[in-house]
């Protein structure tokens, strides 16, 4: 079991009912056409007419590391991203005028630091959940 984050133009990512605010599998397939960084797996061409379920895989994650970013339900989602997929995932809801959002319903942001963060629509208080930048090692006590 993980934790997903999704790609969503919805209030909540599994709201039901939300056509409008669909992400559509031709607005996928164009995104990863146009981005240099992004392909369609060799396993979706194989399955395509078989699943709901289209994979786009990222192939410069800096770890060397091929992400597959999946489509299903009218949103793109991820498995337990790491902070480099989490920051590609943003620039991806940027293109695609949606958000980033975690199962429980955070929003994820960036922010002018490059910190990572997430608070949730109802609160007015941030949550800081990553930490990029360290003053001093942590094992350092001045």
């Amino acid at each position: 079991m993980g934790y997903d984050l999704h790609i969503t133009r919805k209030e909540h990512w599994a709201d039901e009912n939300d056509e409008p605010s669909d992400i559509s599998f031709q607005e996928w397939l164009d995104y990863i056409e146009k981005d240099k960084d992004m392909k369609l797996s060799d396993e979706s061409f194989l399955i395509l007419k078989e699943t709901t379920y289209f994979d786009g895989e990222w192939l410069t994650h800096p770890l060397g590391e091929i992400i597959c970013f999946s489509y299903g339900e009218r949103d793109i989602f991820i498995k337990n991203p790491d902070e480099h997929t989490i920051k590609k995932m943003l620039d991806i809801a940027c293109a695609l005028n949606a958000k980033v959002q975690g199962d429980e319903g955070e929003i994820y942001k960036v922010d002018s630091e490059g910190d990572i963060g997430t608070y949730f629509p109802n609160h007015n208080q941030a949550i800081q959940i990553q930490h990029n930048k360290r003053k001093h090692a942590w094992w350092k006590l001045w």
